[in-house]
């Protein structure tokens, strides 16, 4: 998990946008951009459902970057695991370091 707080405010953004998106799809489409390969592959009014599409994806991946699953902030920071040494200390025998 990369949970920082930069994340978090990345995720609010991007949940908002996903949802401007896929609440204004039909203005977006016919006013903004017209999704034609939509339009042409799938069909009459499809471009609107595939700005809904994109809206919803958009807001899922927004919402695992805000919970730390996605880092976009490129944290220096290490995911926290079981069984990692948090002492620091490199574990030896004899002065032979042991490998991970």
């Amino acid at each position: 998990m990369y949970f920082t707080w930069s994340n978090f405010a990345l995720g609010l953004i991007g949940i908002a946008f996903g949802v401007w998106v896929t609440i204004n799809a039909y203005h977006i489409n016919h006013e903004i951009w017209y999704f034609s390969w939509a339009e042409k592959k799938l069909g009459s009014g499809m471009g609107t459902i595939a700005y809904r599409w994109v809206g919803v994806a958009f807001s899922i991946f927004s919402l695992l970057v805000m919970f730390g699953q996605i880092n976009l902030t490129g944290s220096t920071t290490t995911p926290t695991s079981r069984g990692t040494n948090s002492t620091g200390v490199i574990p030896t025998v004899n002065n032979v370091q042991i490998a991970p």
